[in-house]
């Protein structure tokens, strides 16, 4: 008895068990799977996106470029010049120098 009721709790365990892996999958389900869950069809896709970053940075390499820099100091000691008595201090505090 103890035997034929283990048989059955198997078989029916397995059976549940199989049911439970059942998945209904309708064509639209099965093209959208392939299509999220495919790596070759990401790298593909991954490929092609880097190749348009290539062409537009191939057409920026046309462009002009823009470049601007400045420097400013502070003139701790200005040059003084004596002429005829008289000394004369040039330039000023800041100097700023940019091109």
């Amino acid at each position: 008895m103890f035997r034929y009721l283990l048989i059955i709790m198997l078989f029916s365990s397995a059976i549940f068990a199989q049911q439970r892996n059942i998945i209904f999958l309708t064509w639209n389900d099965v093209v959208g799977k392939s299509l999220d869950q495919n790596l070759q069809l990401k790298s593909k896709m991954l490929e092609y996106d880097a190749q348009k970053y290539e062409v537009w940075r191939a057409y920026s390499n046309f462009l002009p470029s823009i470049r601007y820099q400045g420097v400013s100091v502070n003139n701790l000691e200005l040059p003084t010049i004596v002429f005829m008595g008289q000394s004369f201090t040039m330039g000023t505090d800041y100097t700023f120098q940019h091109s």
